[in-house]
């Protein structure tokens, strides 16, 4: 269904979505507003995570999220992409799925958003571990949130990695030598006697 009762339908995971108050005045200040004062961090995003997102947006529908991933108007959406993955990697063909069109929607009113426009630098190419790590955990948890699967499972758990172990304080990775392990001998177990039990010494001559 593409209309109901002459409203025209659309998915609320694409980028087209507008969830407005009704002043679309102020609506359309606040979109101006925004997108003139984040449009170093837009264009920034735009360098970095190419190709893995076709498109940068400011958006104002993310209510507490930082951000989200959407699909383009007329690209295929994160369900549909995940169909499309599993039809090309059972006929053995490629997988057009990473490339579909998919938006980065950015929170504007979000601290980790308005952090990150003070802290970019100026050069894509001089961006530093710690800042990486956290510009593509930012992206895994708007694939996540879009309904899409994370980019790069090995990538994502080395960063967590890191960032676990930034936060326990932990020196080093390298794993700790095995533990020492007693040696025990191959003596019969001694049995232990009950107070009523005793010892007949001629069951054990009577062997002989």
């Amino acid at each position: 269904m593409r209309d109901w009762e002459g409203k025209k339908l659309t998915s609320i995971t694409t980028e087209s979505v507008s969830l407005d108050d009704g002043d679309k005045d102020k609506t359309q200040r606040l979109k101006a507003a925004y997108e003139e004062k984040f449009k170093p961090l837009v264009k920034f995003f735009n360098q970095f995570y190419t190709p893995h997102v076709m498109s940068v947006k400011v958006s104002q529908r993310l209510g507490s999220s930082p951000a989200i991933v959407s699909s383009g108007e007329y690209g295929a959406s994160a369900n549909q992409a995940k169909i499309l993955s599993y039809q090309a990697f059972k006929h053995g063909g490629p997988d057009y799925s990473a490339q579909s069109y998919k938006t980065l929607e950015i929170n504007p009113r979000h601290p980790f958003i308005v952090k990150l426009l003070s802290d970019i630098p100026s050069d894509v190419n001089s961006v530093p571990l710690e800042l990486k790590d956290t510009l593509w955990n930012l992206l895994d948890m708007a694939l996540v949130n879009g309904g899409y699967d994370i980019r790069d499972p090995k990538a994502y758990t080395k960063r967590m990695m890191r960032t676990i172990q930034d936060d326990l304080d932990v020196d080093s990775m390298v794993l700790e030598p095995e533990i020492d392990v007693p040696i025990k001998d191959n003596a019969p177990p001694e049995v232990e006697l009950g107070e009523n039990d005793e010892i007949n010494v001629q069951d054990f001559e009577d062997l002989d």
